[in-house]
């Protein structure tokens, strides 16, 4: 998520400090980018104040299981 937000933020610097043109474009996809955030970090505060920890970080189950040929 970092790193989205780093890309659209070098957008706007870029834009401000070598005047680089404005288009709809980038400007679209840095209010999507915005959005998106904005979106993931609800969803994480929601997904806190209801007590889940379903994240692989604190689950002790193999991701990958392997069968016995």
């Amino acid at each position: 998520m970092a790193n989205t937000v780093k890309r659209a933020l070098l957008i706007w610097i870029s834009i401000l400090i070598f005047h680089n043109p404005m288009t709809f474009l980038s400007g679209f996809g840095t209010l999507t980018v915005i959005f998106g955030v904005v979106l993931y970090n609800e969803a994480r505060d929601i997904e806190k104040k209801m007590g889940n920890s379903n994240n692989s970080v604190s689950n002790n189950n193999p991701v990958i299981t392997w069968r016995d040929p």
